[in-house]
């Protein structure tokens, strides 16, 4: 048995999208990892931010701080997650939505910088391999039921308190670049609701 996201976007139109997620709390392989980080700050501060699909969010006034580290195989496209993060939303624990677009979300972004919300802009991903559009954004599928890890591709975990629960998250085949065609990309934290919450810029780990 298998089953179909159903959202409405801004203009009331309603679609599906089938989504993947691949999750593990396991450390990376013992392999020559490239490793990035991200010092996480505030998401631009705006009153009303426009996204990539044309919506608009409300931004939250309480943010979290802390890094998130990204680490890919030297031949692989495969990435894994982690956050040190405090002042998460406490919901994206047993509470969080699968079926919020973004929900406890953390993505790389198209944007090189977080200094300005039009200037994070959209996921990125490699779309010559993926294809284009939210049905093939590799940040976002899902699988069926039948598969264990139903829900979005990339999900975090906090604690009541809203700290990072300490887990490695994996997304198979990653986003289809290498560490380096990630390098200097945004990464950006959302809420429970998919509302951007925080935002840091990868950069080499030495």
């Amino acid at each position: 048995m298998s089953f179909s996201l159903i959202l409405i976007n801004a203009d009331n139109n309603v679609y599906r999208r089938k989504r993947a997620r691949q999750r593990s709390k396991a450390r990376p392989r013992r392999q020559r990892q490239e490793k990035l980080i991200a010092y996480m700050s505030d998401y631009p501060t705006c009153n009303v931010c426009n996204t990539e699909d044309g919506s608009s969010e409300t931004l939250i006034e309480n943010f979290p701080r802390g890094t998130v580290e990204v680490q890919q195989g030297l031949f692989s496209s495969d990435i894994w997650i982690r956050l040190n993060m405090r002042g998460l939303p406490s919901k994206c624990k047993k509470e969080k939505n699968d079926y919020v677009k973004n929900g406890c979300g953390i993505h790389i972004h198209e944007g090189m910088t977080c200094s300005s919300p039009n200037l994070v802009k959209g996921h990125y991903w490699n779309k010559d391999s993926f294809g284009d559009g939210d049905e093939n954004d590799p940040w976002i599928r899902y699988i069926g039921e039948n598969s264990d890890s139903n829900g979005p591709a990339i999900q975090y975990d906090s604690s009541l308190r809203g700290d990072a629960i300490d887990q490695w998250i994996y997304l198979r085949g990653g986003n289809g670049f290498t560490a380096e065609e990630n390098l200097q990309r945004a990464i950006v934290i959302h809420d429970e609701n998919g509302v951007r919450k925080a935002c840091g810029v990868l950069n080499w780990v030495f």
